[in-house]
C-alpha cells in the first residue's frame, strides 16, 4: 500500500481559523441586533407620538362641537401595548373675549417608563 503525503493547500480550516471566524460573525450579529432592538424602539416612540398628536386633535375638535374637553385618560391599541394617553385642556380668553385660546397637553408613558407629553394650541372664536 502506498501512504500519499498531503499537500499543504488540501488540509483545510485548523481549528484555531474556525473560531476566530465565528467570533468576528458572532461580533457582527450582536451589533446588528443592537441596531435592529434601538431601531424598533424609535419606531415605536414615534408611533406613540403620532397617536398622542390624533388624541390631541380629537380633543381639539371635541371641544369645538360640545365646549368641553373629553374625559380622560385615553386609551389606545398600539401594536400589543394598551396605551393610556392623559388629556388636559386649558382655555384663555383672548381680545376682550371674542376668541378664547385652547391648549391641550397630552401625556404618557412608553413601556420603558420615560414620561412624555405634547402640547397643541388653538384659538377659537366664542360666539
Amino acid at each position: 500500500m502506498k501512504l500519499h503525503a498531503i499537500r499543504n493547500s488540501q488540509r483545510g480550516f485548523t481549528l484555531v481559523e474556525v473560531l476566530v471566524a465565528l467570533v468576528i460573525v458572532a461580533i457582527i450579529l450582536l451589533g446588528n441586533m443592537a441596531a435592529l432592538s434601538l431601531s424598533y424602539r424609535r419606531n415605536l416612540q414615534n408611533i406613540f407620538r403620532d397617536e398622542a398628536v390624533k388624541v390631541a386633535q380629537e380633543a381639539m375638535e371635541a371641544y369645538r362641537d360640545s365646549a368641553s374637553c373629553p374625559s380622560s385618560p385615553v386609551t389606545r391599541q398600539i401594536r400589543n401595548y394598551q396605551q393610556q394617553f392623559q388629556v388636559a385642556c386649558d382655555l384663555t380668553s383672548r381680545m376682550d373675549g371674542k376668541i378664547t385660546q385652547l391648549t391641550v397637553t397630552v401625556t404618557w408613558e412608553y413601556p420603558e417608563g420615560q414620561s412624555h407629553s405634547i402640547r397643541m394650541v388653538s384659538y377659537v372664536e366664542v360666539e
